[in-house]
């Protein structure tokens, strides 16, 4: 399993794009704008808060069956890992600045207080 985190603004889907890798992904970001009617823009928090949900529920599905826990046992045993990927960036005002550019380009936007929260 791979983990791929990071804190709004850091790079996480543009530098691993989870959902072009052919397994079972979740990306709460491309979610959201599902939700929001195929846009990034002005995703509303009962949105976010949705998404994240389904993102929770997601793992709870793929980590259920005592099969896909017996399975990572032994896929550690021959070697295989979990893995977390966490893509951060020194300053939490070059996440702010990223995410103002990405919604000037129609992307999805967060509030500086909260990016400076997270």
């Amino acid at each position: 399993m791979v983990v791929i985190a990071g804190p709004s603004g850091s790079g996480t889907s543009r530098h691993f794009p989870a959902a072009s890798f052919g397994i079972a992904s979740f990306n709460v970001d491309d979610r959201c704008a599902a939700l929001n009617g195929g846009s990034y823009h002005a995703t509303p928090v009962s949105v976010r808060v949705q998404a994240q949900r389904e993102c929770e529920r997601f793992i709870e599905e793929c980590t259920r069956s005592q099969i896909a826990i017996e399975q990572a046992v032994r896929a550690q045993r021959v070697g295989f890992t979990a893995k977390m990927v966490f893509v951060a960036t020194d300053d939490v005002h070059d996440n702010i600045q990223r995410i103002v550019r990405r919604a000037l380009d129609g992307g999805h936007s967060a509030p500086a207080s909260r990016i400076r929260e997270i």
